[in-house]
């Protein structure tokens, strides 16, 4: 573990691109959908719930400060708790184009979405609702939930950061210690990949050697197992975080020859947990609405910064553009923008569900290992997965079901889910 200040890695991948130019080597990684200019937001619209506010607003300050020292503007709203996800709309798009990112924290409304995704009914809360400031959403039945709406381009940029007023001064705090140098700053990337997929895109890496020096694989069935996740967690940690687990909200199933060891998100917040940034294909792990996996890494974990993951079944199997942003020097958020757009606005079923939490500006600043050339051949060599792979992965995240009889508390937490809407 190292504690780093930050380093432009815009400048770091300017030499790499000279230094290789003449070299034969192919640049790919460098063909990200992302225009320099959008490697950072213009301007940030904070909005603050009102019953957290009062405690929190010298964090917000300090945060304010921070990002302005990046160039980017800011203006901080208090949010009404009476109001709704429409009105919330309706104040993103008066606020466009002078802003085209938002953060929201606390309590803001959640737009809910219905569908049938392979079969089945869903119910989940969707911030694509906010990210597209032009986009028409339908609710035929009049219930409440959303069950049709136009095509998705975000133009818009939201993430959360939720918890109560304690959490979020802890998590801010944190934040701006990793701006300045004093919240550590982890080496290297992990892949965990538990049984179910330890033979897709089996080796790869996914291009995240262009970003960093080392990558640690867990894959195999003797690797993948609760106490080696931990081990590595709470001891050598990673900067980047990348793991393919069953989860429900508030809990990861590992298997272990057929059998489920679990970790809580409890569990996440006892151990002093050494990850900066988490891409989570764990079904649920990010339903803002109920307790989650991925408020835990933010809130409850020393280091933890950001989080990609999905309010619904899913996940980001396809990582290859959200890799690349980051890559090329794109923050979260701008990451997140240009991976929606190249691939998941095709496909509701999989992806509506994905949102990103934590600081949107933010970027991985241990990016000085990278390695393009080595990078840019694991990326070409990824080939998306056929429909028919695609639909068998979303059955086996569908139909799972653990095997291990669940504590009782547990078993509700999961169980609330399913009344969160």
């Amino acid at each position: 573990m190292k504690v780093k200040n930050p380093v432009s890695i815009i400048s770091i991948l300017l030499l790499s691109a000279v230094l290789l130019s003449g070299s034969g080597c192919s640049l790919f990684i460098l063909g990200s959908t992302l225009d320099p200019s959008e490697y950072l937001p213009k301007a940030v619209l904070i909005i603050v719930s009102e019953e957290v506010y009062p405690e929190i607003a010298d964090r917000i300050t300090t945060y304010q400060d921070d990002i302005s020292a990046d160039g980017i503007a800011s203006r901080t709203i208090i949010w009404n708790s009476g109001d709704s996800a429409v009105d919330l709309k309706f104040l993103i798009q008066s606020a466009v184009p002078s802003a085209d990112t938002g953060f929201f924290i606390g309590d803001i409304p959640a737009a809910w979405y219905e569908q049938k995704a392979f079969g089945s009914e869903e119910v989940f809360p969707t911030d694509l609702f906010y990210m597209d400031t032009d986009s028409i959403w339908s609710d035929s039945d009049d219930n409440g939930r959303y069950d049709s709406h136009s095509n998705l381009s975000v133009d818009f940029v939201v993430s959360r950061a939720t918890g109560t007023a304690e959490e979020l001064n802890f998590y801010f705090d944190k934040l701006h210690g990793y701006r300045s140098g004093t919240t550590p700053a982890y080496d290297g990337a992990f892949i965990f990949k538990d049984d179910d997929w330890h033979n897709s895109y089996r080796g790869n890496n996914f291009g995240l050697d262009t970003i960093y020096g080392s990558v640690s694989t867990f894959q195999d069935s003797g690797d993948t197992t609760r106490s080696s996740y931990l081990s590595m967690m709470l001891n050598e940690g990673s900067e980047y975080v990348y793991q393919w687990i069953h989860a429900y909200p508030p809990v990861l199933f590992i298997d272990v020859d057929g059998n489920y060891e679990i970790i809580r998100s409890q569990d996440i917040g006892d151990g002093t947990f050494k990850g900066n940034f988490y891409n989570l294909f764990d079904c649920q792990a990010a339903r803002f609405t109920v307790r989650n996996l991925a408020a835990s890494y933010l809130n409850t974990t020393d280091s933890g910064i950001a989080v990609i993951g999905s309010t619904k079944t899913g996940g980001m199997y396809y990582p290859v553009e959200f890799h690349k942003a980051l890559a090329s020097g794109g923050c979260w958020g701008s990451a997140y923008k240009a991976w929606y757009n190249t691939n998941g606005w095709a496909d509701d079923e999989w992806f509506l569900g994905m949102i990103i939490m934590g600081d949107p500006a933010i970027r991985p600043y241990n990016a000085a290992g990278s390695d393009l050339s080595k990078g840019s051949r694991s990326v070409s060599n990824i080939i998306p997965l056929s429909d028919e792979r695609k639909d068998e992965m979303y059955l086996q995240l569908r139909d799972f079901k653990p095997s291990t009889e669940l504590p009782v508390d547990l078993q509700s937490e999961i169980e609330q889910r399913l009344n969160d809407y």
